[in-house]
């Protein structure tokens, strides 16, 4: 496809894509094509810019809370049985110290994940959604 492409762009003048251009179905196939292109082109670029954001970014914050950190209780209750398990939210300075990112760039990845349902705040922290 793209050897295509370069072999047009490259034997093709002004002048040739004009005289393409000139009858009236050539002109019409032409602005259906372009018509189609601004229809289509910016939800492909949006819906990758997504995919890459996620990908490379949300997913290593999101791999890092899945790692949920619990204080386990020794002490025992009246009927016996040990107190469940406390979880430890992770704090963004944290996040971002184990990422080796900005804090800002982990505070708008648990933003954007927020918003997507997948983390809550939680007692001045972050973890994922229970």
């Amino acid at each position: 496809m793209i050897i295509v492409y370069n072999a047009l762009v490259h034997w093709l003048t002004w002048h040739d894509i004009w005289l393409i251009t000139r009858s009236r179905k050539d002109l019409f196939a032409t602005g259906i094509a372009v018509l189609t292109a601004i229809y289509y082109g910016p939800r492909k670029v949006l819906e990758t810019w997504d995919w890459y954001v996620n990908r490379f970014l949300d997913e290593p914050v999101l791999k890092v809370l899945r790692d949920r950190r619990l204080i386990h209780a020794s002490v025992l209750t009246n009927f016996g049985q040990p107190n469940a398990p406390r979880e430890i939210p992770y704090g963004e300075p944290e996040l971002a110290e184990t990422l080796e990112r900005t804090r800002q760039s982990v505070g708008k990845s648990l933003y954007r994940l927020r918003g997507r349902g997948k983390v809550e705040i939680y007692k001045g922290g972050w973890r994922i959604t229970t």
